[in-house]
């Protein structure tokens, strides 16, 4: 048994594009999914398609179970079994992140290899930026099909990463080139690349050398034992023999 918010209608995201004819372009549309990832690429294809009201559950269907809203089961009618024989496995392929580590090294190791392209406003632009990086306006970049074809990946990045993952899914719509998106746009690129840089900063203490905190010890002589005089020892006189008188 599976688990919905209400009466909604599966247009998976890889069909979308053709299955949102069946769909009034004037009335309010909210894309769903589970954690609000692939619904908020489901806004640009329909906005593409001349949906003027459409917009993504923020959070997706897990924060709505999680807030403890009404939900509806589906009942299944086929065996596991027989739905895993009678539905076809298919690939769904989506716009890649590229985490701000890969990104630095991609820009040390790597220069020329790949578009960089920065969706801020050119104040921002202006203010900051990564080497190597482009400042192209949105509508330019959704308009132009020179952003299509290149050799290398077409990498977008924008202030949080929000608006970068959105264009990355419209974009990816239409090429077959490597279309990613920075995750946590700069502030997290910054974030990370300070924190790092700050370790790295750190010097360690050097120790005092035992010269400078030891005193150096003078040898105190010990004092020599007084050498004893022996005096020689006092002679008795001896008397005088008498001598005799030859008789």
């Amino acid at each position: 048994m599976g688990l919905r918010i209400g009466k909604v209608i599966n247009l998976p995201l890889n069909q979308l594009e053709n299955l949102s004819s069946k769909l009034d372009p004037t009335q309010p549309v909210v894309a769903v999914c589970n954690s609000a990832y692939r619904s908020s690429m489901a806004v640009g294809v329909l906005e593409r398609k001349g949906f003027t009201k459409a917009s993504s559950l923020n959070g997706g269907s897990e924060a709505w179970i999680n807030a403890g809203f009404p939900v509806f089961g589906a009942q299944v009618e086929q065996s596991p079994k027989t739905i895993v024989a009678l539905t076809p496995k298919r690939e769904i392929n989506l716009p890649g992140r590229i985490a701000s580590s890969e990104l630095k090294s991609m820009i040390m190791d790597l220069p020329g290899t790949f578009d960089l392209v920065d969706i801020r406003p050119v104040e921002q632009f202006a203010d900051y930026h990564l080497p190597g990086s482009v400042n192209v306006d949105i509508v330019d970049l959704m308009s132009n099909p020179a952003y299509l074809v290149g050799t290398g990946p077409l990498i977008i990045i924008d202030r949080d990463g929000s608006l970068s993952m959105i264009i990355a899914g419209m974009l990816f719509q239409k090429t077959q080139r490597q279309i990613k998106a920075l995750r946590g746009g700069l502030e997290t690129y910054w974030s990370e690349s300070e924190i790092k840089d700050l370790m790295n900063s750190k010097i360690p203490t050097t120790p005092m050398t035992s010269g400078s905190s030891q005193k150096m010890q003078v040898p105190v002589s010990q004092p020599s034992m007084p050498v004893m005089q022996t005096q020689p020892e006092t002679q008795i006189p001896q008397k005088p023999k008498k001598k005799s008188a030859g008789c």
